[in-house]
């Protein structure tokens, strides 16, 4: 797959089709691909994907704007590009979209966790992910350390690629929301207890929001002092109004890509908030956002056939 994937960017590269090939390269550190730009036809050998590719690289798409570029992609980062399209963030005629299969994102954290010590190598050998470092080396089943976002991917294959590497991928699996159903189901001080325990660990570096390929605002209003939303600091108040703020702005935007919690370096369950998003749309309006660049976001229209019976 990697020199179908690296012949297909030299050759896009060669004609001068495009000016770039967004994707990933080797990483600095173990079980990390860092994104990168190919401009040359040369450059291309660098591209690698796989499990190891955890951010969402559509972020990198609206920097690009403008620009002939192809970019290498997942299912739920072709779903990211219909969005940042039908926003005007981006022209598909200035995107060649290159599909890839998926075999979902690994949570490296919970490796790091678990191997308790300083992992220097990581090679994935069939289905397994094997780490060497200062307490030996180690094997890992891959299938139970891919991020939980990527386990209820509905479409892990990139929707309308203008082409296709082929590949062993993850089967869509059917949309299981049971995490979200049991929180529902606490009572209110439950609840409070819950998302004051996850949420109480943030330090607020934003990482969640920069990784994010539609939190594109060039100011946030977290970053805004006239007026001030949320005050600097460490107030639990004032971290709940961000991520509440941050998810509401989701709503209907949000592809449940999972990029937001793995770049967390406190390891906050961030999918419990965006998926509660994705569950309500798909209820309230029977919506799944990015299939189509000419759907309108769920809650950027108005139907008179709109159901009412959540309104109080």
């Amino acid at each position: 797959m990697f020199e179908k994937l690296r012949e297909t960017a030299r050759e896009l590269l060669s004609k001068g089709e495009v000016e770039c090939v967004l994707g990933f390269a080797e990483g600095t550190l173990p079980m990390i691909y860092t994104p990168y730009h190919a401009r040359k036809p040369e450059e291309a050998e660098k591209l690698v994907y796989g499990p190891f590719a955890a951010p969402n690289i559509a972020t990198y798409l609206r920097k690009l704007k403008g620009k002939k570029a192809a970019v290498i992609v997942r299912g739920c980062e072709s779903r990211t590009i219909n969005l940042l399209i039908s926003e005007k963030q981006l022209n598909r005629e200035d995107v060649k979209i290159i599909g890839v299969p998926c075999t979902g994102a690994l949570d490296r954290k919970r490796i790091l966790k678990d191997y308790g010590g300083e992992i220097r190598e990581a090679r994935i050998e069939g289905e397994k992910v094997i780490v060497k470092g200062d307490k030996g080396e180690k094997a890992y089943v891959l299938e139970e350390y891919i991020s939980p976002s990527c386990k209820s991917c509905l479409y892990p294959e990139a929707i309308d690629p203008d082409i296709k590497i082929d590949g062993p991928s993850r089967d869509g699996e059917k949309a299981d929301f049971s995490d979200i159903e049991k929180i529902e189901k606490m009572s209110p001080a439950e609840k409070w207890e819950f998302f004051e325990k996850e949420l109480s660990k943030c330090i607020r570096c934003y990482a969640c929001r920069e990784i994010c390929p539609m939190c594109y605002c060039e100011s946030c209003f977290v970053d805004s002092n006239r007026p001030v939303w949320v005050e600097p600091g460490f107030d639990y108040t004032d971290i709940l109004s961000f991520h509440l703020i941050k998810m509401y702005h989701m709503a209907g935007r949000c592809v449940d890509c999972g990029a937001c919690e793995r770049a967390c370096p406190l390891g906050i369950r961030l999918s419990f908030l965006t998926r509660k998003l994705t569950k309500d749309m798909k209820e309230a309006y029977n919506f799944v956002s990015g299939l189509s660049p000419e759907e309108k976001p769920a809650l950027g229209v108005f139907s008179p056939d709109d159901r009412e019976d959540f309104i109080l």
